[in-house]
């Protein structure tokens, strides 16, 4: 639970903006009204709605294959708009979403490189719900725990055949390699 104080406030849609206005029968339009929610973190305490945010994902993916990152976001009302997947080793957003009342998914996908086969590493993530504060900017709020996420090398292996085995002097033989992976998509 957050130690938050909620200011709703209302905005009416400027003429030209993003947002035109619909007409309605007889040429009159209808107003929008936009509503945002500024978030204040303080000593002061409200009632506020909970809000549970969580990040899921693999424990391990081998390379070169891909895992998949998802944030979830339950809240009713909205205090929080938007949620984003963050890497903690990188300082890259890597998924910008939207969220609404209810229970909300973000999800991103992690690709473990070739590159890393050498040293395979580990990767840390965390879910960063955002809100916009005073002002109109747009600020950080609560986020998850972080995840990790361990980097396999991949399994590699090769075979040789001799088709025939057994050659004589001034013979051939076709020779036949096999891996386990598609070797033109690696470095």
């Amino acid at each position: 639970m957050f130690n938050t104080s909620v200011d709703r406030r209302v905005t009416v849609a400027e003429k030209g903006s993003l947002c035109p206005s619909p007409r309605l029968r007889g040429g009159r339009r209808l107003l929008l009204a936009v509503v945002s929610f500024v978030v204040v973190f303080g000593g002061v305490s409200a009632s506020a709605s909970a809000v549970d945010l969580s990040l899921s994902a693999p424990a391990e993916v081998r390379i070169p294959e891909v895992a998949q990152l998802t944030a979830q976001v339950t809240q009713d009302p909205v205090t929080y708009p938007w949620v984003s997947i963050e890497d903690a080793d990188t300082g890259e957003q890597m998924s910008w979403c939207s969220v609404g009342t209810g229970t909300y998914s973000c999800n991103r996908y992690f690709q473990a490189d070739w590159d890393e086969q050498a040293d395979p590493q580990q990767h840390h993530f965390y879910a960063q719900l955002w809100y916009v504060g005073a002002g109109g900017a747009i600020e950080p709020g609560p986020q998850s725990a972080t995840e990790t996420v361990t980097v396999l090398p991949a399994e590699l292996s090769v075979s040789l055949a001799a088709n025939p085995a057994s050659v004589r002097w001034y013979d051939t033989t076709a020779l036949t390699a096999t891996s386990n992976r598609d070797a033109n998509n690696m470095p």
